[in-house]
């Protein structure tokens, strides 16, 4: 396994490579040497700074792709989402959350910042709930509500109030509602059970 940098900012590849200390880190700040490093050995995780980087096609990475912007805006983040990006967020976010960025895209799901989730939850046009969308999926009435929430664009902290449980409890639901519908992250979930 391995991270792949694409940054002239060394500042920011040396907080990364700080940050995944453990792993295999690589840091390109050319193109000419990202290319060449992903060509010899492809890493599982790309890591690019948009604001650091020559414009490239981020189409052709044949792995998990996460974008950092030095201030993240929802039409960058759809706009990469098109094109592929499984993680988005800002250059200067904490260790902790870089690493459950990383971890996020490398197991198949998408990650941005939740202000982002929210909009494109709530962008999303609605649909009817009917009996073959639900694929005869038995949430428990405490599940059935945080689907509910997700699908309106609360965030697990809003959820968590709303119900009047912890935010813990609500990714234990989430984790069983992603088991039962096979769903990987919140934006399929919302996508497939928003109602009116």
């Amino acid at each position: 396994m391995m991270i792949i940098i694409f940054s002239r900012d060394k500042f920011l590849c040396d907080n990364l490579i700080k940050t995944f200390e453990s792993e295999a880190v690589f840091c390109s700040a050319g193109f000419d040497e990202f290319r060449k490093k992903m060509k010899e050995k492809s890493g599982d995780v790309v890591i690019v700074d948009i604001a650091n980087t020559a414009p490239f096609d981020i189409t052709k990475l044949k792995c998990g792709s996460i974008v950092l912007s030095g201030v993240p805006k929802f039409n960058e983040a759809v706009k990469l989402m098109r094109f592929g990006v499984r993680g988005y967020g800002n250059r200067a976010m904490m260790p902790d959350n870089m690493r459950q960025v990383v971890n996020s895209v490398r197991s198949g799901q998408v990650w941005m910042p939740p202000f982002i989730i929210s909009k494109l939850i709530s962008n999303m046009p609605v649909g009817d709930l009917s009996e073959n969308q639900t694929d005869d999926v038995e949430f428990s009435e405490r599940e059935s509500q945080v689907v509910k929430h997700v699908s309106s664009g609360l965030s697990n902290k809003e959820i968590a109030q709303e119900m009047g449980i912890t935010v813990r409890t609500v990714k234990a639901h989430l984790t069983s509602i992603f088991t039962k519908t096979g769903l990987r992250d919140r934006v399929a979930l919302a996508l497939k059970y928003k109602q009116a």
